[in-house]
């Protein structure tokens, strides 16, 4: 049966690890790097297993309800989420489906990646594939080239990214997707996608600077994000559940802005800090469209109020850098 939330995975072997270490020499001219990797990998606390994360179930309703105010326009694929989860909480096992979000610049699908992250307690590894110019990233890089090292997904299952631990299903966000450029098909930034995205295939998932060396990565949450599916191969489209996502409208907006206020309060620290903003603050602060901005003009507000002697923010505390014009719904 397929592993349930905190139960330990085996993502990979022991006998194919010692093979790969003892043979050293495969690994190519910079087999230190990758060397040092996979030990740093079999010194891990669950060696060859990572955890497999997942929702609170005590409390997963609430959770699911928190998550919907932060991001209300997803109603959608927080469906499936919800479906996925009720499964769970009654002893039962659940995968979720790879979500390809279609929308605008703006409607928020990287908050949404992001939130759904935390929601269910997962490692999130983001990456911005219009900038991604073969698949390396992804797969690794052969051992042919001089500079060969693994890629994003052994990194993120053996060692972990950005300082977070590694864990059988963390949430990989790839964003910008009809966007890739490929010259050359041999290194389509796409090309490890199709294996990857396919639950047999990707449980013997092999990255190309570690050959001889499979790893079960069956277990990632992908979350593809993208404008249009025009330029999006069929066979990727074929294994994603495909969303349209429209932008919040103004009320939609306002929930999210105070939600994101709350949680840069929380952040923050301030003790006896209103983490709430009165309706008439949010009306006005929902004419900006760029919720980074928002994110970074909270930070100010909680000063320019503290420095006040004040515990809440007006609107005056929030330094808006960029002007502002006639509400746009949606966020850039």
């Amino acid at each position: 049966r397929e592993p349930r939330s905190g139960e330990l995975v085996e993502v990979f072997s022991q006998d194919a690890w010692t093979q790969t270490v003892n043979n050293g020499s495969a690994l190519g001219e910079h087999k230190r790097d990758t060397l040092l990797m996979l030990r740093k990998l079999n010194a891990h606390p669950y060696c060859m297993h990572r955890r497999r994360t997942g929702p609170d179930l005590a409390i997963w309703r609430d959770g699911l309800r928190d998550l919907v105010a932060m991001v209300p326009n997803f109603e959608a694929p927080l469906r499936v989420v919800e479906k996925a989860t009720a499964i769970d909480a009654i002893g039962g096992v659940s995968r979720l489906p790879n979500f390809l979000l279609l929308g605008d610049t703006g409607v928020g699908k990287t908050h949404f990646a992001r939130q759904l992250a935390k929601y269910l307690r997962a490692p999130f590894v983001s990456l911005d594939m219009s900038a991604v110019t073969f698949s390396a990233t992804l797969s690794g890089l052969d051992i042919h080239w001089g500079n060969s090292s693994p890629g994003r997904v052994f990194q993120a299952l053996a060692i972990g990214v950005d300082g977070v631990e590694a864990t059988a299903n963390p949430v990989f966000f790839l964003d910008e997707l009809d966007k890739v450029s490929a010259t050359d098909a041999r290194y389509d930034p796409m090309g490890g996608l199709y294996s990857l995205l396919e639950t047999e295939s990707s449980r013997h998932f092999e990255d190309a600077a570690i050959p001889g060396f499979p790893m079960d990565a069956s277990h990632i949450r992908w979350i593809i994000a993208a404008n249009s599916i025009e330029t999006i191969p069929k066979p990727i489209l074929s294994r994603t559940m495909v969303f349209e996502i429209p932008p919040p409208d103004e009320s939609q907006k306002m929930s999210i802005y105070a939600n994101v206020f709350r949680d840069q309060v929380e952040s923050i620290g301030v003790a006896d800090f209103s983490p709430t903003l009165p309706g008439r603050v949010l009306a006005r602060l929902i004419e900006i469209d760029a919720l980074r901005e928002f994110k970074r003009a909270c930070l100010l507000a909680v000063g320019n109020a503290v420095l006040r002697g004040d515990r809440e923010c007006l609107f005056s505390d929030f330094e808006l850098t960029a002007p502002r014009s006639k509400p746009r719904i949606g966020f850039t």
